[in-house]
Formats: structure tokens, C-alpha cells, sequence
């Protein structure tokens, strides 16, 4: 493995630590999970931590990872108005740690419709899980420009986080789907919940997609739906497994 890579899996660890007893699992996702080999030193590092928004220590997390505490936004999680909170910042690279109430991972392995996150009103960075519009691709590669349904709150709004669209035109996989498609990396749980919901997510996904198209083809498959610059990025074993999962 690469020198970026190994800089970036001991951060990945070292936060893992720091917060292990806060959570019911810990993945690496993103570019550092599904292809390793091609991590530089502009990349990233994706997580995503799932915790129990109902009784988890949010101020003890924010204090373990030395970050601002937000108590507006800690607010709505615990009181089950949003089930996602991300946390972003940056040392020698940027740092998401996306934080899904158990329910959320749920509801993603088993395709629910959408999840709830807040759109801070002072967030300066232009994430487009907390703009009022996504686009997502299906799996012939077209493009749809989804609503979120933004309700105003105190201090932001809180937007529908689509984990998937369907409609005539096809399937839309959302940013969750690809969270736990591109070969995410567990790297600490609970009782292996988080490995048996994965298992889950394959099985669920496979049939959903079987009953919308019957079987992938060079035209429809899952290495369509995903953005060009990232479909350039995945390994050719992965982009192979995506052309054939169904």
C-alpha cells in the first residue's frame, strides 16, 4: 500500500479509538476504501460511525475529537428530528466523520426512502447533502435533480438525505448506497452488526434491482450511476463486480 493510504488508515484509527466506546461501528468509506492504491496526497478520508442517537454522549464525542461542540444540531439528533450528523475538519487532510443514528444504517440496508439531516445555516463548506437540490445518475447514466424538502428550524433547516429515487426512468442509488456499495471497510463493531448489515444491504439491493431491470447489462448496471470522475477512479475489479452485480 501507498504511503498517502497508510497515513490515512492510522488516522482512521486513531479516531476509532478515541471514540470506540461511543459507537455501534466504525466504516472507511470513500477513496480510501475502495481503491487504496490510488490515494494521494490531495485525497480525503471518508467515515462513517453509527451510533444510537438516543442515548450516545455527543458532547463527549465532540470533546474526544477536539471539535466545537454544536449543541443546536446534537439537539435535533438526540431528539430523533435528523438520525444524520457530519462532522468535518482538517489536519494534514480533510476529515468527514458522517455519524448515522442506528436506525438510519437501518433504514439505508433496507432501502427506506430517505434520512434526515440538518443544513446548518453558518456551514460554509457546500456539501450537497445540505443543499435544497441533489442530483443523482440511474443506471443507464441519466441525471435527476431531486428536491430535498427543506423545513426551516432554528438555526438551518432539515432536509430529506434521499437514500435512493425510483421513478419510470429507473433507480437513483443516493450517497448512502454508495457509502456501503464500494466496498466499505469495517474497521470496529459491536456483535458484527454492522458486517451482518452489510450482508443484508447486498442481499436487498441485488433483488430490488433484479424486480426494476431483470439483469445489468453493458447499458444498465451500476457503474453507470456513478459520477464520471468516480467511475475513474474505482478499481478495474470493482468496476467489473459493479457492471455484473445483478
Amino acid at each position: 500500500m501507498n504511503k498517502e493510504y497508510e497515513v490515512r488508515k492510522a488516522k482512521a484509527e486513531e479516531i476509532v479509538e478515541k471514540i470506540r466506546d461511543l459507537a455501534e461501528g466504525i466504516l472507511i468509506v470513500g477513496s480510501v476504501a475502495y481503491n487504496p492504491d490510488a490515494v494521494t496526497s490531495e485525497s480525503d478520508l471518508d467515515l462513517v460511525g453509527v451510533l444510537d442517537f438516543s442515548s450516545a454522549s455527543f458532547k463527549e464525542l465532540y470533546e474526544k475529537l477536539g471539535q466545537r461542540f454544536e449543541p443546536l444540531l446534537v439537539k435535533y439528533a438526540t431528539e430523533g428530528k435528523i438520525n444524520n450528523v457530519s462532522l468535518v475538519w482538517d489536519e494534514e487532510f480533510e476529515i468527514g466523520l458522517h455519524l448515522w443514528d442506528k436506525g438510519a444504517f437501518e433504514r439505508v440496508v433496507n432501502l427506506g426512502d430517505y434520512n434526515l439531516i440538518f443544513g446548518r445555516e453558518d456551514f460554509s463548506r457546500n456539501f450537497k447533502s445540505t443543499s435544497d437540490k441533489e442530483v443523482l445518475v440511474n443506471l443507464k447514466g441519466e441525471k435527476y435533480e431531486i428536491f430535498k424538502d427543506p423545513k426551516d428550524v432554528d438555526g438551518g433547516s432539515i432536509l430529506k438525505f434521499f437514500i435512493y429515487w425510483e421513478d419510470d426512468s429507473g433507480f437513483y442509488p443516493g450517497i448512502q448506497v454508495c457509502n456501503l456499495l464500494l466496498d466499505p471497510e469495517v474497521i470496529y463493531e459491536k456483535r458484527g452488526k454492522i458486517s451482518e448489515g452489510l450482508k443484508k444491504f447486498e442481499i436487498n439491493l441485488k433483488k430490488k434491482l433484479k424486480e426494476t431491470y431483470g439483469s445489468s447489462s453493458e447499458e444498465i448496471n451500476l457503474h453507470n450511476a456513478l459520477d464520471v470522475k468516480l467511475q475513474n477512479k474505482v478499481t478495474e475489479n470493482l468496476r467489473d463486480r459493479l457492471k455484473s452485480y445483478f
